[in-house]
């Protein structure tokens, strides 16, 4: 349809599938960052 088009236009995604298969695979969503280790003791 014609609101698909635009988003294509400006390459966004339209729809779910389309961002998986940008990303290649599920990634994690979510959590806590978890800090390296050698920037704590700075």
């Amino acid at each position: 349809p014609e609101g698909q088009a635009i988003f294509a236009r400006y390459r966004y995604f339209a729809t779910p599938e389309e961002a998986f298969a940008w990303l290649g695979e599920e990634k994690p969503v979510g959590g806590e960052y978890q800090v390296p280790a050698e920037w704590l003791g700075r």
